[in-house]
């Protein structure tokens, strides 16, 4: 049986690394996590908040920040989680894509 996996070759000044395309998901992941990128993002994020107090929809913060839709919701999730931010049921703005968004503030 022959098995075809994908990999990527990732050349640094530390070295080569040959990982599975699985593992560089979870090498980017460690790469943000200690480089501070996610810790700024949110922290961009949360300003963009609490300047607008009428809230913004994920897709609002990803066209203010430049930040990338996925990173957005990630960093939405932590500040809802850390209760520096809740989504607010009885707000919602139909987005781009006419689909109903609810906007996201800060609390304070």
């Amino acid at each position: 049986m022959i098995k075809i996996i994908t990999v990527v070759i990732i050349v640094t000044l530390k070295g080569v690394t040959i990982m599975a395309v699985r593992q560089t998901s979870l090498y980017a992941y460690e790469i943000i996590t200690n480089d501070g990128t996610k810790r700024s993002q949110k922290e961009k994020i949360l300003n963009l908040l609490q300047m607008n107090p009428d809230g913004l929809t994920r897709e609002e913060i990803r066209d203010i920040s430049g930040v990338m839709y996925s990173s957005v919701c990630g960093r939405i999730n932590a500040l809802i989680k850390e209760g520096k931010a809740y989504e607010n049921a009885q707000h919602k703005r139909i987005n781009n894509s006419g689909k109903i968004a609810y906007v996201v503030k800060c609390y304070g």
